[in-house]
This record gives structure tokens, sequence and C-alpha cells, in this order.
């Protein structure tokens, strides 16, 4: 079932709205936080923060098997390293307002392969639920077994019971002729594509867990298990707000109201927003990176 184009249009127009907006008011919240959030970074650990950079690095380096996988199963062989490029060249695009550029210059690429528009479709439908799923469903068992099953009056294990259907619905959507026409998608790769994302959020929490660890020195924070969970719930729970791109605002906003910190909430939601730093850092490293080999090895890529 197609969406409405006003109705496309209303979420992209509050998509725009949003960002400058939620930027403001970090902006307003670092202003009159400024003396706790200059404690802060004034104690960061910046060797552990380069070991955060790190890390979200090698999450980028996982991605392009997750296109290989997909592609393969709906008959088309997509190397590692052309995947790889794709991923790397779009990543600049993430920082366009509107929050899905990336996405958009990578379908372009893919259909100037050659892969068919239902194969794109599988890929898009898959990174996205998956995605979602696999944050959520995580990060709310987690959250819940560290904070108590009643979180939030139940609406936490409710949560991570919707997230974990969500796996038997993506699979059961994903085999309908509409999206996969004659093929199938065997469960064994099915479940291969869930672990390869899962393997990527274990690489991005571990960036979060030790900016937290670099950042948050003489504060209280909680666990590593359980900041963790609250990494991968806050970022579920900001992907699926579609009028947040890239959960802007919201992301912050759930982590400072799930972290145990002696920091005043309007300062954490700063700090916490200083992240997305990190995570530019790793775009641009691999992006870079990518460029370069290519232009050191002499090679004339089309795709770059």
């Amino acid at each position: 079932m197609s969406i409405p184009k006003w109705q496309q249009q209303l979420v992209h127009g509050a998509k725009l709205f949003f960002t400058p907006i939620a930027f403001l008011f970090i902006a307003w919240f670092a202003w009159q936080s400024r003396v706790t959030i200059a404690e802060v970074f004034s104690r960061t650990h910046w060797g552990i923060l380069v070991l955060a950079v790190i890390a979200w690095v090698f999450s980028h380096l996982l991605s392009p098997l997750f296109y290989v996988q997909v592609f393969r199963s709906c008959g088309f062989n997509l190397g590692y390293r052309s995947a790889l490029i794709i991923h790397a060249r779009y990543l600049p695009a993430r920082y366009i307002p509107g929050g899905i550029w990336h996405t958009v210059g990578r379908v372009a690429e893919f259909r100037s392969l050659g892969i068919e528009t239902k194969s794109v479709a599988v890929f898009v439908f898959l990174e996205n639920m998956l995605a979602a799923a696999v944050t959520l469903f995580v990060g709310a068992m987690i959250l819940c077994v560290q904070k108590g099953w009643m979180l939030w009056g139940g609406g936490m294990l409710l949560i991570s019971v919707l997230a974990g259907g969500a796996f038997f619905i993506g699979f059961v959507v994903v085999n309908t002729r509409r999206l996969m026409g004659t093929k199938v998608l065997p469960v064994s790769r099915y479940l291969l594509l869930v672990g390869i994302v899962a393997l990527f959020w274990c690489f991005a929490t571990t960036a979060f867990v030790l900016y937290v660890n670099a950042v948050f020195i003489g504060f209280g924070v909680p666990s590593i298990i359980e900041t963790a969970g609250v990494y991968l719930f806050s970022w579920g729970v900001g992907y699926v707000s579609l009028f947040a791109p890239q959960g802007v605002g919201v992301f912050e906003v759930v982590v400072s109201m799930l972290f145990d910190s002696g920091a005043p909430m309007s300062a954490l939601i700063v700090v916490v927003a200083g992240f997305r730093l990190v995570v530019l850092m790793a775009d641009m490293a691999v992006y870079s990176f990518v460029k370069l080999s290519d232009y050191i090895g002499g090679r004339a890529n089309p795709l770059l």
C-alpha cells in the first residue's frame, strides 16, 4: 500500500522543521549549562575518545556485508569492495537536512548497477526494519533486566515484545511475492542478516560506551551493560520518530531520562549530543580512506 503524497510531504516538512528546532534547543541548553559542560569536557580522556571513533569505523566495515548478502539472496552478485565504496561515497549525505539522502544516493547507485527495483526495495525494507527491531528489542530487554520489568509501567516490556515480533513479521513480509517475486529468502540467510546487524550494533554500542567513559569522568553513570541498553533503546526510539531525522533531539532526551547521573538534564542532553561528533569523525575517516585508497591505487573507479 503506497503512502499518499500529501502524507509524504507532511513528514518531509516535519523533518525539515524539527531539525533546526532541535539544534536550537541543544544550543540553548549548552549556554544555560556552560559551566557544567566545561567541567565535563575538561576531564575528558581523549585516548578513550579516539577508541570510540575507531569502534564506529569498524561498524562501517560490517555494513557492506549486509549489502552483499541481501542482494545475493535476490540473485545479484555485489562484491564487498563495491558495496564498501557505495556505502562510503554517500556518508556525507547523511548530514544533509532531511535525513534520507544517504539512502537515496545508495538506491540510485544500486539501480545504476542494474539491480532491479524489487531487490532494492527488499534492501531498504530490511535495513530499516532490522535496525529498529534489533536496537529496540535488545535495548528494551537489557533495561527491563537492569531497571526492573515494570519500567515505565510495563511499557518497556511491551516494546521488547513488539520488537521481537517484528523479526518474524519482517521475514514474512520479505517473502511475499510482491517483494521477492519467484525468489525466496531462506531462514538461514535471514538469520545471517540479523547477525550482521546485531554485530554492527555491538561495535556502535561499544563506541557509545567508550564515549561515556571518556567524557563522564567524575559523574555517576550506569554500568557498562545498562549504558549499552540505554544507547540501543534510545537510538531505536529516535529512529522510529519519523519527524526527527537520525533521531536528533529525541535520542539525546531519552538517554538523559534513562541515565542516572549527577549532571543536570539540560547539560546531559548537550554532552550526549557530543557523541554525534564521534560518529561524524568516523564517517569522514571511512569516506576519506576509501577515496584516498582508490586514488593511491590509480584506479579510475566510476563508483567514486
